[in-house]
């Protein structure tokens, strides 16, 4: 047995000094792909232990959430691993899950492992526990390979989305297994920190809103609209009010020796996507965003393009 973390990462710095650690006792190797950080993330990833290959601007790796999830896994295969555990740069393994490792050994081959994926919610002690989307909500994170199955690629409707600097599909599988044994807290669980700095998160969601539209020639701004509007937490699409914005304390046995992410350190981490979606600005006009739920950030409203 040979347990592999695979990770993307991009502009991701901050988060490694959490994710990385989190798998020390668990893994046997970590790889990495950079997706053309503009950071430091590359090389807080290699001292940090981390085998790291580059994306080159020709794409050579893929790109974050598409060919990147499927390139990880041919390079996973490459270092010999037999089990892989899938972790994006935002989150961490919880404390508890490398004393409760048995239940690797109930993975068939082709089998994956589901944990409750944690939203770590406007804070660092604290996850979402309500009747929202974002509660109760499990994640395939650990592979058995069977050195057989791939993950499955999407195409999209405008083909010139790659000219967009956009070519990835949004939310892809975890692993490439459908086949999920589902585990409890008590076994472990995976911290997701995307939410605990909410400016941030907004600004994550926005990205995604004027990817997809890009992805989809300028099309179906509403479908989009109404994908995210959960994410403006002001709506909620939740009847009862009363559980509409509950969260809980994190037990102490799932995040004791976690190295948490600096909340100061992350309000600039996600600066590129402001970037970014000025370039989609100046390339595209302002008015072609115009229909995305998107302008409730002053940091768009004020791009001038």
């Amino acid at each position: 047995m040979k347990i592999i973390t695979l990770m993307p990462f991009r502009n991701e710095e901050f988060f490694l000094k959490t994710s990385i650690p989190s798998v020390y006792d668990i893994a046997d190797e970590i790889v990495c792909i950079n997706d053309r950080s503009t950071d430091n993330s590359g090389k807080v990833a290699s001292e940090l232990g981390a085998t790291v290959y580059e994306n080159t601007k020709n794409n050579e790796y893929g790109s974050v959430e598409n060919q990147v999830r499927s390139n990880l896994l041919k390079l996973g295969r490459e270092h010999k691993g037999t089990h892989f555990i899938f972790l994006d740069a935002d989150e961490a393994l919880s404390s508890n899950l490398k004393d409760n490792m048995s239940f690797i050994k109930k993975l068939d081959k082709g089998q994956s492992a589901e944990f409750m994926w944690m939203s770590i919610w406007k804070s660092l002690d604290r996850y979402k526990n309500d009747k929202s989307v974002w509660t109760n909500n499990y994640k395939d994170f650990v592979y058995h390979d069977d050195k057989i199955v791939n993950f499955e690629q999407k195409q999209f409707k405008n083909q010139n989305y790659k000219k967009y600097d956009v070519s990835w599909p949004t939310h892809p599988a975890r692993t490439p297994s459908l086949n999920r044994i589902r585990f409890g807290l008590k076994t472990g669980a995976v911290l997701h920190y995307q939410f605990a700095n909410w400016e941030a998160f907004q600004l994550k969601q926005c990205w995604y809103r004027c990817a997809e539209l890009i992805q989809n020639d300028g099309q179906n701004a509403g479908g989009i609209n109404d994908k995210y509007r959960i994410t403006l937490e002001a709506d909620g699409f939740v009847t009862d009010i009363k559980n509409k914005f509950k969260t809980k304390k994190i037990p102490k046995y799932l995040d004791h020796d976690i190295n948490r992410p600096n909340l100061d350190d992350l309000s600039s981490q996600y600066s590129w996507r402001l970037d970014q979606i000025e370039n989609w600005f100046n390339a595209l006009g302002k008015d072609y965003f115009r229909d995305l739920e998107i302008w409730h950030l002053d940091s768009i409203k004020n791009i001038n393009a």
